[in-house]
């Protein structure tokens, strides 16, 4: 190779090295910045607010760890609100904001109604959205008294943990006929509200509710999921979620009612308060004379409810009957 050659070579090589850097892309659109169409949120005061929320930006940055999972979804903490949470649903529900928001608005009524604070309402509170398709929404978190430690780990104290069945470990609390009877006394002045409300629950079960025993009895509900307002379609625009074991056997197919509603209080008052069993169906005739914190003819009274629940649909025992019978206070 000539010296040229080579000196050339050198020249090229130094001009590469020095030319000046190309402009890097633009970074991709942020769905957040301004100029994007933010999020629409609904909260319980019927505003709807076009905003950047905390709840969205977690939902976009993928920040809040998932905590749980019920329904159609999963449950996450929210950055900087430790005393709420989000449902996330699976996927999203096309149209659905309209009907959730008519649900969502009644929570301080339902709250009122039942006039006691030892029902805590995991009621939604804040609606995420994009236009009318409904993504998720807030809630009050679970409060921490309404779980017990196993083994150095939190476990939900569900209703099933009231009904006496044999576990692989040593349950750090007991419960009582009485206090089966104050769970059931205080589900039912929840679910009398909800219906004086024009509210059909939907999906009353043992894991939809949880309980405190001390220092006295509450009660936890959550996963509103299937509530919808009497005569209106489902929010989710499916059909009735039928946990196991607590399907209305006359019932048709379609929405919950508040027939359905009636029923599955039968039954989870007779499986708490009569056969102690999570998968009982309502026999009246062992109802026993006597029930603890019941006069015998509350007794009675309740035998006959049991005996009328067992009927066909539309002939079911309001929940007006079953708090009268349960000695429970009624507005």
């Amino acid at each position: 190779m000539t010296l040229w050659r080579l000196l050339r070579r050198m020249f090229i090589r130094l001009r590469g090295a020095f030319a000046p850097t190309p402009p890097l892309p633009p970074p991709a659109a942020n769905p957040l910045r301004p100029g994007h169409p933010p999020n629409t949120t609904v909260n319980a005061g019927q505003r709807v607010a076009w905003r950047r929320s905390s709840v969205a930006r977690a939902r976009v940055r993928g920040r809040g760890g998932q905590v749980g999972s019920g329904g159609q979804g999963t449950i996450h903490e929210i950055p900087g609100r430790p005393d709420a949470v989000m449902k996330r649903f699976s996927a999203p529900i096309p149209g659905a904001v309209s009907g959730f928001r008519q649900v969502m608005v009644r929570g301080d009524s339902v709250r009122n109604a039942i006039g006691t604070t030892r029902v805590q309402l995991c009621w939604p509170e804040e609606v995420e959205a994009s236009g009318s398709e409904l993504r998720g929404y807030v809630m009050p978190r679970i409060q921490s008294e309404f779980y017990f430690d196993v083994k150095g780990r939190a476990r939900e104290r569900s209703l099933d943990w009231a009904v006496s069945v044999q576990k692989a470990f040593v349950i750090p609390f007991s419960v009582t006929g009485q206090d089966r009877l104050e769970l059931v006394r205080l589900i039912s002045r929840w679910l009398k509200s909800m219906h004086d409300h024009n509210l059909v629950y939907g999906d009353l079960s043992w894991k939809n509710v949880a309980f405190s025993v001390s220092p006295e009895i509450r009660v936890s509900i959550f996963d509103f999921d299937s509530t919808r307002l009497i005569g209106a379609p489902s929010f989710t625009g499916h059909g009735a979620l039928h946990t196991i074991d607590w399907t209305d056997p006359a019932a048709v197919d379609g929405p919950p009612t508040l027939d359905s509603d009636r029923y599955r209080f039968a039954a989870l008052a007779f499986r708490l308060l009569v056969s102690k069993d999570l998968r009982a169906s309502i026999d009246p005739e062992t109802v026993p004379r006597s029930l603890p914190g019941l006069h015998d003819t509350d007794v009675q009274r309740l035998t006959r409810l049991w005996r009328r629940a067992c009927g066909p649909s539309g002939t079911r025992p309001t929940l007006v009957e079953w708090c009268s019978a349960l000695d429970v206070p009624v507005n």
